[in-house]
């Protein structure tokens, strides 16, 4: 019966397929070719550009840290003799130890004439430079200033000599002698009495008497004698009187002006030696007691 079955399905089968051939012979003998799809056209590609590639770094080197140096020290200056010296010379003057003067400051100085830049009220100097030190100083009461030659045998204390200078007088600048237009020189005779000897009118010698004069004098206190000449400055404003050669000082000179104060000073050498030729006839009298 098994095998009964299985023919049946085979002779089935045989006709479906019979029939299948048969329905396909009536239509078109030609294979059915699917048509192709509309091909989708791709983009073209941009070829990415091409890096160039960078050379690779150079680093440069950091150069080493150089080690300082040590520092140069600075030379200690050495302080020259001649400010030792005027400290020294200050010391005396003011009767005190040296300790308590104390070097403040010191430099290389020039000065047009021997007086250091410091000149003492009539005195005469030489006109030529010179070199040395400018020293300050402090003392105990106030600073000092001291000019001086290189080796400190030169010492000028400029603070004292300005302070002189300070208390000085220019009689002629004070007697107005420059309008001087004659000078009469008289001398004491011996009955005491101031005879005359000599009348100056020659404008170059009235000049040169008054020159001599024309600087400043440090007045003192008046000396205990009596002068032997007399100069009378004879001006538009009236007479002033000189005296002059007191005692054992041939330099001394006072006058009775107001300006004086009761006081003596003394005039430069040359004053002396320019006048004492017009005493020259007569030896100087003695004076009564």
């Amino acid at each position: 019966m098994l095998i009964s079955q299985r023919t049946s399905i085979l002779v089935a089968l045989a006709a479906l397929l019979v029939t299948a051939v048969a329905c396909g012979g009536n239509g078109d003998d030609r294979a059915t070719v699917p048509p192709n799809p509309t091909s989708t056209p791709r983009p073209t590609e941009v070829p990415a550009p091409t890096e160039t590639p960078l050379p690779p770094a150079t680093s440069t080197p950091t150069p080493p840290t150089p080690t300082p140096a040590p520092p140069t020290p600075t030379p200690t200056p050495v302080t020259p003799t001649a400010a030792f010296l005027a400290q020294l010379d200050l010391a005396g003057r003011l009767n005190i130890g040296p300790n308590t003067i104390t070097i403040l400051d010191y430099e290389p100085g020039t000065w047009p004439t021997s007086a250091y830049g410091c000149p003492l009220p009539g005195t005469v100097y030489l006109q030529v430079e010179v070199t040395g030190w400018n020293v300050s100083l402090r003392g105990p009461d106030q600073t000092y200033e001291y000019h001086t030659d290189e080796d400190g045998q030169v010492l000028v204390n400029c603070t004292e000599n300005r302070d002189i200078e300070r208390r000085t007088i220019n009689i002629v600048s004070l007697a107005d002698l420059r309008s001087t237009t004659s000078i009469e020189m008289r001398r004491r005779d011996s009955t005491g009495a101031f005879a005359l000897k000599n009348t100056v009118t020659e404008p170059a010698e009235i000049e040169a008497i008054v020159d001599t004069l024309d600087v400043p004098l440090l007045p003192g206190p008046a000396a205990s004698c009596t002068e032997v000449f007399r100069l009378v400055f004879i001006t538009p404003g009236g007479d002033q009187t000189i005296g002059t050669i007191c005692g054992g000082n041939s330099r001394l000179v006072r006058g009775d002006q107001s300006f004086w104060a009761g006081q003596d000073a003394e005039a430069p050498s040359e004053f002396g030696s320019i006048i004492g030729p017009y005493f020259a006839d007569e030896p100087i009298p003695t004076l009564p007691s």
